[in-house]
């Protein structure tokens, strides 16, 4: 279990924040980062590719095993971010910590097929299969959660 250093035994911590990262080598994980208009169509279980750059058109099978109740607060990951050449947009806080501009939620995929041995962290494209959702449908979400907002909720 890997524990960020500025977490000790009796701090209160907020809903949903992350407190460590488990480590293991038995198989490897697709992390994946997806923005609020989209989540909603994605499902435990749904199917989803991974491409990495340079891979010569090489696609890895996936499936989706958990997707983030909340908004994450901060990136973990550099390379996703906007400011080292990724697709997340991204500024640095006064703690040098890597913040979202908008809401950004984690998906974590699993590989169809075992890795030996397991690749080291690689950026790349994942595409995952979600519901259809009518351009009436986001248009009344994006209207309701305008309201929402401008009404102080």
């Amino acid at each position: 279990m890997d524990v960020p250093p500025d977490i000790r035994a009796g701090d209160t911590l907020r809903r949903h924040e992350r407190i460590g990262t488990l480590v293991t080598d038995t198989r490897a994980v697709i992390e994946a980062y997806v923005d609020e208009a989209d989540i909603d169509g994605l499902r435990v279980g749904a199917r989803g590719w991974f491409r990495a750059p340079g891979a010569d058109g090489a696609v890895t099978g996936a499936r989706v095993i958990a997707v983030s109740a909340a908004s994450i607060g901060h990136l973990d990951s550099l390379e996703a971010a906007s400011v080292y050449g990724g697709h997340v947009q991204a500024r640095k806080d006064e703690n040098g910590q890597l913040v979202p501009d908008g809401a950004v939620y984690r998906v974590l995929l699993e590989p169809d097929r075992a890795f030996d041995p397991i690749p080291p962290r690689q950026p790349g494209i994942v595409l995952i299969r979600s519901r259809p959702m009518s351009l009436l449908g986001r248009v009344y979400r994006r209207t309701v959660a305008l309201l929402m907002g401008e009404a102080g909720f």
